[in-house]
């Protein structure tokens, strides 16, 4: 699904070789610890909140994919509004 992939394409980066990744999480363990978690719960919490937001980032991206989708169908429809041809005769009033 559109959106498994855009997991996998959010979650390529996050490695604890990735330095940008790392400083991310030790930055948001550092306010868990700020606001009175211990520090293995605060990595913890850390990681689960950078998970939620990788969710939230996929999501939105699969919102994206989905939304470029439909315009491109709306796109290849609109051009059979020409092609129909009109009724010829009067119209019939089906009761």
């Amino acid at each position: 699904t559109a959106y498994a992939q855009d997991l996998y394409d959010c979650s390529v980066h996050t490695s604890n070789y990735n330095p940008a990744f790392r400083t991310q999480l030790d930055g948001i363990a550092r306010n868990f610890v700020a606001h009175g978690a211990s520090a293995y719960d605060a990595s913890h919490r850390a990681l689960g909140a950078m998970a939620h937001t990788l969710g939230v980032q996929a999501q939105t991206l699969a919102y994206v994919d989905v939304v470029k989708l439909l315009a491109v169908i709306c796109a290849l429809v609109v051009p059979l509004v020409f092609l129909t041809r009109r009724p010829t005769g009067p119209a019939k009033m089906g009761h």
